[in-house]
């Protein structure tokens, strides 16, 4: 029997090749797997408003579907969604803050 080493290895080998390898299609595209894991994020702002609105949308949904399912009247999902956007909110900062720090953008 091997070592774990002996089957690791190779595996680790084939797994950095996989990554680093950059294959050239016929129009000169960079196909490689690594091409689809990139930092590049572009506008964070943008990243940010595409969490807000999700976030927006989530509550709303949410708000309805505790008043329907609680038997209340409509509108007092508002309080539900008010607490749920400021709930939102606050993990979007969170979030915001560990995504930059975790892909080095300012």
């Amino acid at each position: 029997m091997g070592s774990v080493e002996t089957y690791s290895l190779p595996s680790s080998q084939l797994m950095q090749d996989m990554f680093t390898s950059s294959m050239q299609s016929p129009d000169g595209v960079d196909t490689g797997i690594g091409m689809i894991l990139h930092t590049d994020v572009g506008s964070l702002e943008t990243l940010s408003l595409l969490v807000l609105l999700i976030i927006a949308v989530h509550a709303i949904i949410s708000a309805l579907m505790i008043r329907v399912v609680d038997g209340g009247h409509p509108l007092v999902g508002a309080t539900d969604f008010v607490i749920m956007m400021w709930i939102g909110g606050g993990s979007a900062v969170v979030t915001e803050k560990g995504i930059a720090s975790l892909l080095g953008v300012t």
